[in-house]
């Protein structure tokens, strides 16, 4: 998996906007089906979407470093330092962001991390919201409206359509996240997700 080594258990389609954009630029627009089964990976809640300028390799590495340096990195003894500090601990990285680790359910990927909610370099979005704006950046790419938001939500979400985008409020609010994809780079993102 790029950039994210075992035993990390990261998605980044739900949570790393530099990866979003990534997968936004390289995806096929002629397979419907995989992004259908893409973007059930984001779920049905709310989140918060990582908005800074790390990758996803530098945020790996200083988790990794924080479970180094914490002597944390059997598995036993991570999940039992995380089960008495009442299922998550939060830690900060160096560019200020705070990020929450818990255990995660793959026996190999058991160090599940996300940033941690209303974190500094963070948007706290929904999920319709989000798979919203990745549908129809995809399909329509950097031109995207309210009929191009509804589109996607009748054909590939099976979401109601909204009756208009307001400002500063739900999809509207979130619109022009995915808008430049050249204020962070995608080379460095493969079209994966855990």
């Amino acid at each position: 998996m790029s950039s994210i080594p075992e035993p990390l258990l990261f998605n980044p389609l739900k949570h790393h906007l530099g990866y979003i954009k990534g997968y936004i630029s390289q995806f096929n627009r002629d397979d419907m089906t995989i992004l259908k089964s893409y973007l059930q990976t984001i779920g049905d809640s709310q989140m918060d979407l990582y908005t800074g300028a790390l990758s996803i390799a530098q945020i790996s590495h200083q988790v990794l470093i924080f479970i180094d340096d914490s002597l944390l990195s059997s598995k036993s003894v991570y999940i039992h330092f995380i089960n008495e500090l009442n299922d998550h601990c939060m830690i900060t990285i160096s560019d200020g962001s705070e990020w929450i680790l818990r255990e995660g359910l793959n026996s190999e990927r058991y160090i599940h991390f996300h940033p941690a909610r209303y974190s500094p370099n963070t948007v706290r979005i929904k999920a319709n919201t989000l798979k919203s704006l990745i549908a129809a950046h995809i399909i329509h790419k950097n031109h995207v409206g309210l009929p191009e938001i509804n589109q996607v939500r009748s054909e590939i979400l099976q979401l109601a359509p909204l009756k208009q985008l307001s400002p500063d409020i739900g999809i509207s609010k979130h619109l022009l996240l995915l808008h430049s994809f050249s204020s962070i780079a995608t080379t460095d993102y493969e079209i994966t997700v855990v």
